[in-house]
């Protein structure tokens, strides 16, 4: 969590308070951490493991969005939002994911800059995702949108910020 750029700037106050109120939450290869339709906690960071953002129709079909690895934060969208969770996060692998409390999230939101700027960042690296894969969808043959697919996770390896191992 110390590594993370827009902690540095923070008083020392504000990032014991932040230290404090993080928690995690483990769970098993398989399992759903987070379900579609609970309210959103906080935004969440993914300390080890790799999960699966997924949604499920009426009719039993699965969509699954984004791969999340170790290193990345998600769920940006669902906590900027005052509604449920719109899809399942689900563990593909052990893994462990560090949740900072909504509370601190709109704090954070309200009163620092270098927070405000990483998380534009975040979202500008979420729109990206999403034009291409609307793109690809659109315009690409079945083997360039699986080059795609696999571009997209190199790439977000290459963006992560390093987040401290607890």
């Amino acid at each position: 969590m110390l590594a993370q750029p827009w902690i540095a700037g923070l008083p020392a106050q504000m990032r014991e308070r932040i230290l404090a109120g993080v928690h995690t939450v483990r769970s098993g290869k398989g399992d759903v951490i987070l379900r579609a339709g609970d309210f959103v906690k906080g935004w969440y960071a993914v300390l080890h493991g790799l999960v699966k953002l997924q949604t499920e129709s009426a009719e039993g079909r699965r969509q699954a969005f984004l791969g999340i690895p170790a290193g990345e934060w998600f769920g940006e969208g669902s906590v900027l939002k005052s509604e449920p969770r719109r899809y399942d996060v689900i563990a593909l692998r052990d893994t462990e994911l560090l949740c900072l409390p909504r509370t601190l999230f709109e704090e954070l939101r309200a009163t620092s800059l270098p927070f405000c700027h990483a998380l534009i960042a975040q979202l500008n690296m979420r729109l990206a995702q999403a034009m291409a894969i609307i793109e690809t969808a659109r315009l690409r043959s079945p083997q360039q949108r699986v080059a795609m697919y696999l571009g997209i996770a190199c790439a977000r390896r290459m963006f992560n910020c390093a987040i401290s191992a607890w």
